[in-house]
C-alpha cells in the first residue's frame, strides 16, 4: 500500500483503475493493488453448495404452496436458543434449511413437511479418553442416545496444551448409527484429517445427538484431553 500526496489539481481518488484500488483513511489518500476474494473450492465447501442448490430446488419446485405455507406457519410456532443472541425465530425456508443439514449429516431422510417438534435428547456431557500405543481417541458421553437419534462428532486441530476451542473451524469426524452406545472411537478420522496424535497436544471435541425423524439436535458437549 501506498501513500497519495495530492495537489491542487487532484484533490481526491476513490474507486478502482485497473489492478489498482484508491481509497481514504485515518492518515490520508492510499492506493493498493486490487486484492483477489479467497475462494478455495474445497471438496466440503463444494458438498455444501451443492446440498444447498438441492434444497432451493426442492423448495421451490418440488414443495407445494401448501407445504411453503405449513414451514412458515411452524416456524413462527418453534422459538430457538443462541447461546450469545439469546432467543430467535427462523423463516419457513431457514427452518427447512435448518432441520435438512441437520438430516444430511447423518445421512437420514429430508423432510418435506415441518416436523410436529423437535424433541432430541442431548450428551449431557461428555469426556475424551486416550491411552494405548498408538494411541486412541475415544469419546465418551453420560447420556446415550435414544433409538432415533445419532451421536455426531466433531473436532478441531491440536491446540497447545491448556488450548480449548470448538468453534467454527471444529470440522466433522464422524456420525454413529441411531442408538450406538459410547463410547466413540474417532481415531482413524482424526488423525486422517490432522495427523497421528503426538504428546502434550491438547484434542478438543464436540458431541451432540440428531433426531433422524425430524432433524432436531440436542444441546452439544463439548470436551478436552491432553495425548499422553
Amino acid at each position: 500500500m501506498a501513500k497519495i500526496l495530492y495537489t491542487a489539481a487532484v484533490g481526491d481518488a476513490r474507486g478502482k483503475l485497473g489492478g489498482i484500488v484508491f481509497g481514504s483513511g485515518k492518515y490520508g489518500g492510499f492506493l493498493q493493488q486490487k486484492p483477489i476474494p479467497r475462494n478455495p473450492h474445497s471438496e466440503p465447501q463444494a458438498v455444501l453448495r451443492a446440498h444447498m442448490r438441492l434444497l432451493g430446488w426442492r423448495w421451490s419446485y418440488w414443495l407445494i404452496q401448501a407445504q411453503r405455507d405449513e414451514w412458515n406457519l411452524h416456524a413462527t410456532l418453534i422459538q430457538l436458543t443462541d447461546p450469545r443472541f439469546g432467543t430467535y425465530y427462523l423463516t419457513g425456508w431457514g427452518l427447512f434449511v435448518k432441520l435438512n443439514q441437520s438430516l444430511k449429516l447423518i445421512n437420514a431422510a429430508l423432510l418435506d413437511d415441518p416436523p410436529a417438534d423437535l424433541d432430541c435428547g442431548s450428551p449431557d456431557g461428555a469426556s475424551v479418553i486416550i491411552a494405548g500405543a498408538p494411541p486412541t481417541l475415544m469419546v465418551h458421553v453420560t447420556t446415550d442416545p435414544a433409538a432415533h437419534e445419532h451421536a455426531y462428532l466433531a473436532a478441531v486441530y491440536p491446540l497447545h496444551p491448556g488450548a480449548s476451542y470448538t468453534g467454527k473451524l471444529t470440522r466433522k469426524m464422524k456420525t454413529f448409527g441411531a442408538g450406538v452406545a459410547h463410547p466413540y472411537d474417532i481415531t482413524a478420522e482424526y488423525t486422517a484429517r490432522y495427523g497421528a496424535l503426538q504428546s502434550g497436544q491438547s484434542i478438543n471435541v464436540l458431541v451432540n445427538f440428531i433426531s433422524d425423524t425430524t432433524g432436531g439436535q440436542g444441546t452439544p458437549a463439548t470436551a478436552q484431553a491432553l495425548v499422553p
